[in-house]
């Protein structure tokens, strides 16, 4: 190596030149970065992943809420939420140091961390969508209650249900805000059927039932469909809670 000043040589490692005593301005020599490994590339993509559903449930789970009259569901949201928050802060926080202290610290996001953000994430995801859809499912049923009740009905009832030796249960139905209960008569005579005489024959069964009072406190009518089995006639008899006042 020569000096910078006068060309002449220098001797290794001095520090000013024996000649015209310039300093000698040291070189350090170049560190080759080695190319990243195929482990350490999908670990890398694996990070981002694992940040980019971070953020995403993030964004999902304060954007929706619960309605949960019991709590145990909201409680819960309210876990995973939190929880996600912490990972979030944590992530940053490990990433500041990261960039401070460079190489030193190889372990920002780990195997480990990246497994638990991403399992809070999709969970901490999952149940934002379950509860958005659990609402939007609970708003339709206040808006038409009938469905519910037939819901309910439905769960605990199996159709067709034999009621006599001529009357089959075949349906219930939701229409509006009222609800229908689907009849097959079958070895009837039918000369004495009608609209009238089916209503007087059911009315006091009906108004006596604390289901039906239950019914008609939240607005829901009742509807009875009786068809005749192989023909064309039908009978339809209709109830009100002014029919039982």
């Amino acid at each position: 190596m020569n000096c910078t000043n006068c060309n002449d040589p220098i001797v290794t490692d001095a520090k000013f030149c024996g000649k015209c005593g310039a300093g000698v301005l040291s070189e350090k020599p170049i560190e080759n970065k080695k190319p990243l490994s195929g482990s350490r590339v999908i670990k890398k993509i694996f990070q981002i992943i694992a940040v980019l559903f971070l953020v995403v449930s993030l964004a999902a789970m304060s954007e929706f809420s619960i309605d949960d009259p019991k709590g145990g569901l909201s409680t819960l949201y309210d876990i995973f939420n939190i929880t996600a928050v912490i990972a979030f802060i944590v992530l940053v926080i490990n990433g500041w140091r990261y960039r401070k202290s460079g190489p030193k610290n190889k372990k920002w996001l780990g195997w480990r961390w990246i497994v638990f953000l991403i399992i809070i994430s999709l969970v901490g995801l999952g149940t934002a969508i379950f509860s958005q859809a659990l609402t939007i499912t609970r708003e339709k049923a206040l808006q038409n209650p009938a469905n519910s009740i037939v819901e309910a009905v439905k769960a605990k009832m199996s159709f067709p249900k034999q009621i006599n030796d001529s009357t089959v249960i075949t349906d219930i139905t939701a229409e509006k805000n009222t609800i229908r209960y689907h009849y097959l008569l079958s070895d009837v005579d039918t000369s004495s059927l009608s609209n009238k005489s089916l209503r007087d024959s059911s009315v006091s069964s009906v108004c006596q039932s604390k289901d039906v009072k239950h019914f008609f406190d939240q607005g829901i009518n009742l509807e009875f469909l009786y068809v005749v089995k192989d023909s064309t006639q039908s009978y339809l008899v209709q109830f009100t809670k002014s029919d039982c006042q």
